[in-house]
């Protein structure tokens, strides 16, 4: 399992960090917001707030991307995606940004990620979203 601890009580958040993703046509990007209020981030697509099927925004504790190679298979759009190795992560978690790693040794086991330290990545409790994306040059902290 992935390692887990409460949020930060104070909510004096120095850094205000969040990302933007851009997948390829406008109409798919992804940018998540840092709300400096309630600790977690907001996710936006298409320029405007992405809400799920009853109308509610989608919001995260924890937001990792994930970089790994993406081969598209045929003329339909299907992809392979590398899911077992090792590669870049970046990590958002109240406000901060870690650009670590993610490594998976086979198909069996469980996704961990690891800080600039190599120390495993402790989320906060809650909701958390991976995103997953082919190259890092696609990807922009934003504030």
């Amino acid at each position: 399992l992935w390692k887990f601890r409460e949020a930060s009580e104070l909510k004096n958040f120095d850094e205000k960090k969040g990302l933007t993703l851009t997948y390829g046509t406008p109409a798919y990007n992804v940018a998540w917001r840092f709300d400096s209020i309630s600790g977690d981030y907001w996710r936006e697509q298409a320029g405007a707030r992405h809400l799920d099927a009853e109308g509610k925004e989608i919001r995260a504790q924890n937001v990792v991307v994930v970089f790994t190679d993406v081969q598209v298979l045929d003329e339909v759009g299907r992809r392979r995606v590398r899911t077992s190795g090792k590669g870049t992560a970046w990590i958002l978690i109240e406000g901060k940004l870690i650009k670590g790693t993610w490594g998976k040794s086979s198909a069996m086991e469980r996704l961990r990620f690891f800080d600039e330290q190599k120390a495993e990545v402790e989320f906060v409790a809650g909701p958390t979203w991976i995103e997953v994306i082919s190259d890092v040059n696609l990807a922009r902290v934003s504030e």
